[in-house]
Protein backbone atom coordinates (compact mmCIF):
# COMPACT_ATOMS: atom_id res chain seq x y z
CA UNK A 1 0.00 0.00 0.00
CA UNK A 2 1.33 3.44 -0.94
CA UNK A 3 1.82 5.91 1.87
CA UNK A 4 -0.34 9.00 1.37
CA UNK A 5 0.99 12.41 2.29
CA UNK A 6 -0.93 15.21 3.96
CA UNK A 7 0.74 18.62 3.99
CA UNK A 8 -1.36 21.27 5.73
CA UNK A 9 0.03 24.78 5.40
CA UNK A 10 -2.80 26.95 6.74
CA UNK A 11 -5.20 26.70 9.68
CA UNK A 12 -7.99 25.97 7.18
CA UNK A 13 -6.14 22.99 5.76
CA UNK A 14 -5.22 21.78 9.22
CA UNK A 15 -8.94 21.95 10.01
CA UNK A 16 -9.52 19.02 7.62
CA UNK A 17 -8.31 16.59 10.29
CA UNK A 18 -11.76 17.17 11.83
CA UNK A 19 -13.14 14.63 9.35
CA UNK A 20 -11.14 11.95 11.11
CA UNK A 21 -12.69 12.96 14.42
CA UNK A 22 -16.16 12.55 12.96
CA UNK A 23 -15.26 9.22 11.37
CA UNK A 24 -13.79 7.80 14.58
CA UNK A 25 -16.61 9.16 16.71
CA UNK A 26 -19.15 7.43 14.49
CA UNK A 27 -17.21 4.17 14.22
CA UNK A 28 -16.62 3.44 17.91
CA UNK A 29 -20.33 3.11 18.77
CA UNK A 30 -20.82 1.01 15.65
CA UNK A 31 -18.45 -1.58 17.05
CA UNK A 32 -19.36 -1.46 20.68
CA UNK A 33 -23.00 -0.47 20.88
CA UNK A 34 -24.90 -0.85 17.65
CA UNK A 35 -23.90 -3.56 15.20
CA UNK A 36 -20.92 -5.23 16.80
CA UNK A 37 -19.23 -5.10 13.38
CA UNK A 38 -15.87 -3.51 12.68
CA UNK A 39 -16.22 -2.35 9.07
CA UNK A 40 -16.44 1.38 9.80
CA UNK A 41 -14.04 1.07 12.71
CA UNK A 42 -11.44 -0.50 10.41
CA UNK A 43 -11.70 2.50 8.07
CA UNK A 44 -11.26 4.86 11.03
CA UNK A 45 -8.21 2.87 12.19
CA UNK A 46 -6.57 3.12 8.75
CA UNK A 47 -7.21 6.86 8.74
CA UNK A 48 -5.83 7.26 12.28
CA UNK A 49 -2.78 5.22 11.27
CA UNK A 50 -2.14 7.62 8.37
CA UNK A 51 -2.36 10.56 10.76
CA UNK A 52 -0.05 8.74 13.20
CA UNK A 53 2.56 8.34 10.44
CA UNK A 54 2.18 11.96 9.34
CA UNK A 55 2.21 13.98 12.58
CA UNK A 56 4.61 13.78 15.50
CA UNK A 57 8.03 14.63 16.81
CA UNK A 58 10.12 12.47 14.43
CA UNK A 59 12.28 14.40 11.94
CA UNK A 60 10.17 13.31 8.96
CA UNK A 61 6.81 14.11 10.57
CA UNK A 62 4.77 17.31 10.52
CA UNK A 63 4.92 19.24 13.77
CA UNK A 64 1.63 21.12 13.40
CA UNK A 65 -1.32 20.55 15.69
CA UNK A 66 -4.66 20.06 13.94
CA UNK A 67 -6.73 23.13 13.16
CA UNK A 68 -9.62 21.90 15.28
CA UNK A 69 -9.17 20.23 18.64
CA UNK A 70 -11.71 17.41 18.25
CA UNK A 71 -9.20 14.80 17.05
CA UNK A 72 -7.70 14.45 20.53
CA UNK A 73 -11.06 13.30 21.92
CA UNK A 74 -11.59 10.87 19.06
CA UNK A 75 -8.13 9.33 19.45
CA UNK A 76 -8.80 8.73 23.14
CA UNK A 77 -12.07 7.02 22.18
CA UNK A 78 -10.24 4.93 19.60
CA UNK A 79 -7.69 3.96 22.25
CA UNK A 80 -10.51 2.87 24.57
CA UNK A 81 -12.17 0.86 21.77
CA UNK A 82 -9.02 -0.87 20.50
CA UNK A 83 -6.59 -0.85 23.42
CA UNK A 84 -3.90 0.38 20.99
CA UNK A 85 -1.77 2.82 22.97
CA UNK A 86 -0.55 4.54 19.77
CA UNK A 87 -3.84 6.43 19.61
CA UNK A 88 -3.52 7.73 23.16
CA UNK A 89 0.07 8.71 22.44
CA UNK A 90 -0.99 10.51 19.26
CA UNK A 91 -3.70 12.39 21.15
CA UNK A 92 -1.10 13.55 23.68
CA UNK A 93 1.30 14.40 20.84
CA UNK A 94 -1.26 16.71 19.23
CA UNK A 95 -1.72 18.44 22.58
CA UNK A 96 2.04 18.68 23.12
CA UNK A 97 2.57 20.23 19.66
CA UNK A 98 0.47 23.28 20.60
CA UNK A 99 2.40 26.44 21.39
CA UNK A 100 5.71 24.97 20.25
CA UNK A 101 7.20 27.79 18.21
CA UNK A 102 10.59 26.16 18.79
CA UNK A 103 9.49 23.18 16.65
CA UNK A 104 7.80 24.98 13.76
CA UNK A 105 9.04 28.57 13.76
CA UNK A 106 5.52 29.93 14.31
CA UNK A 107 2.28 29.25 16.13
CA UNK A 108 -1.34 29.76 15.15
CA UNK A 109 -1.87 32.06 18.17
CA UNK A 110 -4.44 32.15 20.98
CA UNK A 111 -7.53 31.86 18.75
CA UNK A 112 -6.46 28.24 18.17
CA UNK A 113 -5.13 27.72 21.73
CA UNK A 114 -1.69 27.50 20.12
CA UNK A 115 0.01 30.50 21.74
CA UNK A 116 1.83 28.57 24.49
CA UNK A 117 2.10 24.87 25.35
CA UNK A 118 -1.18 23.53 26.74
CA UNK A 119 0.30 22.51 30.08
CA UNK A 120 1.33 26.16 30.59
CA UNK A 121 -2.07 27.64 29.73
CA UNK A 122 -3.83 29.22 32.68
CA UNK A 123 -6.25 31.62 30.96
CA UNK A 124 -9.01 30.51 28.59
CA UNK A 125 -8.42 32.40 25.35
CA UNK A 126 -9.56 32.22 21.76
CA UNK A 127 -12.44 30.43 20.10
CA UNK A 128 -14.71 29.08 22.86
CA UNK A 129 -15.84 25.93 21.03
CA UNK A 130 -12.29 25.01 20.06
CA UNK A 131 -11.17 25.65 23.63
CA UNK A 132 -13.91 23.42 25.02
CA UNK A 133 -12.84 20.55 22.80
CA UNK A 134 -9.19 21.11 23.69
CA UNK A 135 -9.89 21.11 27.41
CA UNK A 136 -11.94 17.91 27.12
CA UNK A 137 -9.06 16.29 25.21
CA UNK A 138 -6.64 17.43 27.90
CA UNK A 139 -8.90 15.96 30.58
CA UNK A 140 -9.10 12.64 28.70
CA UNK A 141 -5.32 12.47 28.32
CA UNK A 142 -4.84 13.40 32.00
CA UNK A 143 -7.28 10.70 33.11
CA UNK A 144 -5.88 8.00 30.81
CA UNK A 145 -2.17 8.71 31.36
CA UNK A 146 -2.13 10.07 34.90
CA UNK A 147 -0.14 13.10 33.68
CA UNK A 148 -0.51 15.61 36.50
CA UNK A 149 0.69 18.55 34.40
CA UNK A 150 -2.48 18.24 32.30
CA UNK A 151 -4.68 18.05 35.41
CA UNK A 152 -2.98 21.14 36.86
CA UNK A 153 -3.54 23.11 33.64
CA UNK A 154 -7.18 21.99 33.36
CA UNK A 155 -7.85 22.97 36.97
CA UNK A 156 -6.37 26.43 36.39
CA UNK A 157 -8.29 26.89 33.14
CA UNK A 158 -11.52 25.82 34.82
CA UNK A 159 -10.97 28.30 37.64
CA UNK A 160 -10.26 31.05 35.10
CA UNK A 161 -13.44 30.25 33.17
CA UNK A 162 -15.80 30.11 36.14
CA UNK A 163 -14.30 33.09 37.99
CA UNK A 164 -13.59 35.46 35.09
CA UNK A 165 -15.30 34.39 31.86
CA UNK A 166 -18.84 33.40 32.83
CA UNK A 167 -21.46 36.12 33.03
Amino acid sequence: MAVRKFKPTTPGQRHKVIGTFEEITASVPEKSLVTGKRSFLDVAIRNADLIDRTFGFAPTQLKDPPGHEEIELALCSLYRATGDKRYLTLSKTFLDLRGRKDLRGKTWEARYQDHIPVVEQREALGHAVRAGYLYCGMADVAALTGDKSYAKAIDALWENIVSKKLH
